[in-house]
């Protein structure tokens, strides 16, 4: 170690050492400081026995019991702190030294008080009985304290709740509701019981009494849904065995019946409302002027319709029975008499029945290409009901299957169709449909509903993410400019210009395209930094004035 001392004095400091030559110390006159530190703050601590005369053994000093009068002059330093340390670790050393002497004289009355008790017989006992009864009302003492804390809780929430205005009557909407129950209340109550004179028992037997009706009203319907269960069981395991004895023949005799049957009670209704619209035109218009005008142009649209579609069916079924009876007429041509021979001409043709000849020319000129024309549109209607339905079960699967492996639909789901706003979105629909028009649908399909939730999620996901991207921007702006300002106070530190340092950066992005310009700029910026550079010192060792305090840290 010697050697290497020796060789370092004779080859010199190093070259990056020579800028703080003149502010450093060899390892000499650094320990000298260190000792004269050392007797320095040894002068402010007292010591049980001999102190420490090495500057390492103050870093914990085993054997300091106090500390003395910390001086102004060292200006809460780093010397002013270690002293405070110190006292504070004195300090805290005999709090522990006292707890523990406590706690070893208390083991020790313990063990004096069981050898006692042991040897000397009823005094140790009754020691004893004393502190568990001690311990016992302790305990007691607790418990009490707990059970009155929480009375004052409940008398707390009950002041509170004292406080609060009470419910009106009419906060719920059950005004009607609760008049006609009082109003039933008083009629079982004067017919079971006579008048008395106490309003209190009145009072008393009519809440008896409605809670003896709301006890019957929920028995019964209890009993109506269990028998309801019962029928449904019932005739969920009764096999069908009527329907399946029932011949075809006879099935189809009544569904002859039911459609002429609901054919006169149309035709019924429609004679009523004719006459009733002939013979009472000012009740009509009263009942329109009473009713909304877009319900009654609903209305009338709607029995014009009817109106319209009945009488072509009217007319369709007389030209078809027409027909019919027509082409069932025969009439043998040998039974015309000489008379109806010798008849004009034009009075026999316009008497005679047409023959078959006559009419297969009009079925196949008109019934039989309607046929075919209807039969073309029910073929095509047929297949495309077919495949929009195998299209619809498709579309169904994927959006299935994608929102089984989506994340975006349980993150962003629409608020309308969650189940605690389900009685707003009710309401508000059921507004709007009523202003609705009446050929509008009301219900959407499953692929519109599915494609809607999609939709939204979609755009609720784009605009978090867009303004994720902008937080993360913003943020990377902020430390941009911190960062920035990090760069200028390091410059201010090695004692550089931050301008000078990034202004040739700078103009290179922007003049190379222009070479004079450049030129120019550089011509005139060098003599500028010239100049400066001249008049200031630089160098991170340049700010430097060469004062070491070695008392205080100020």
């Amino acid at each position: 170690m010697v050697r290497d001392q020796k060789l370092a004095e004779t080859t010199g400091p190093p070259q990056f050492a020579k800028p703080i030559l003149q502010y450093t110390k060899t390892r000499q006159e650094a320990l000298r400081i260190r000792q004269a530190l050392t007797l320095y703050v040894k002068t402010h601590i007292e010591f049980a026995g001999d102190s420490p005369g090495f500057h390492i053994s103050l870093c914990a000093p085993h054997n300091a019991t106090n500390v003395k009068r910390i001086p102004p002059e060292l200006n809460n330093g780093l010397r002013a702190q270690y002293l405070k340390a110190l006292q504070a670790n004195l300090t805290a050393k005999r709090e522990y030294n006292d707890v523990v002497r406590e706690i070893l004289s208390h083991k020790q009355d313990i063990h004096s008080s069981a050898s006692a008790g042991g040897g000397g017989g009823g005094g140790g006992a009754e020691r004893l009985e004393t502190k568990g009864a001690e311990l016992q009302t302790y305990l007691g003492l607790l418990r009490s304290r707990r059970e009155h804390g929480k009375i004052q809780i409940f008398q707390h929430y009950l002041e509170e709740l004292n406080k609060m205005e009470a419910g009106k009557a009419g906060y719920l909407e059950l005004a009607k509701e609760q008049a006609i129950s009082r109003q039933a209340a008083q009629n079982l109550i004067a017919h079971s019981n006579p008048p008395s004179g106490s309003p209190g028992g009145n009072r008393s037997d009519s809440e008896t009494l409605l809670n003896n009706l709301e006890k019957a009203v929920l028995r019964a319907k209890h009993q109506a849904d269990i028998e309801k269960r019962l029928l449904e069981k019932l005739n969920n395991q009764r096999p069908a065995d009527g329907e399946k004895a029932v011949p075809t023949r006879k099935k189809l005799g009544a569904l002859r019946r039911t459609h002429a049957e609901l054919v006169r009670w149309v035709e019924e209704k429609l004679v009523i409302s004719s006459s009733i619209d002939e013979q009472d035109p000012i009740e009509d218009q009263a009942a329109i002027d009473a009713s909304d005008a877009e319900n009654v142009h609903v209305l009338e649209e709607t029995k014009s319709m009817i109106q319209q579609q009945y009488a072509s069916y009217v007319n369709a079924r007389k030209s078809l029975i027409s027909a019919v009876s027509t082409a069932s007429q025969h009439f043998p041509a040998g039974l015309q008499t000489p008379q109806r021979r010798c008849q004009p001409q034009g009075k026999q043709q316009s008497g005679s029945t047409p023959d078959l000849a006559l009419l297969f020319p009009y079925v196949s000129e008109h019934l039989l290409p309607l046929s075919k024309a209807q039969k073309a549109p029910s073929t095509q209607k047929a297949y495309l009901s077919a495949l929009l339905a195998k299209e619809k079960w498709t579309t169904c699967r994927m959006f299935d299957r994608l929102q089984e492996e989506s994340h975006l639909l349980p993150e962003y789901p629409i608020l309308a169709r969650q189940p605690r706003f389900r009685h707003a979105v009710a309401a508000i629909n059921s507004r709007s449909t009523s202003l609705a028009s009446p050929t509008s649908p009301s219900d959407t399909s499953e692929i519109v509903t599915r494609a809607e939730a999609w939709s939204f999620a979609a755009r609720e996901a784009r605009d978090a993410t867009n303004g994720y991207v902008e937080d993360r921007v913003n943020f990377g702006t902020e430390l941009a400019r911190k960062a920035e300002d990090m760069l200028k106070e390091m410059y201010e530190i090695m004692n550089q210009d931050y301008e000078e340092a990034t202004a040739g950066k700078e103009e290179k992005k922007e003049d190379d395209g222009d070479i004079w310009a450049s030129e120019s700029r550089f011509s005139r910026g060098r003599g500028g930094r010239h100049c400066r550079s001249e008049n200031m010192p630089k160098g991170p060792w340049s700010g430097l004035n060469g004062k070491v305090g070695v008392i205080g840290d100020g």
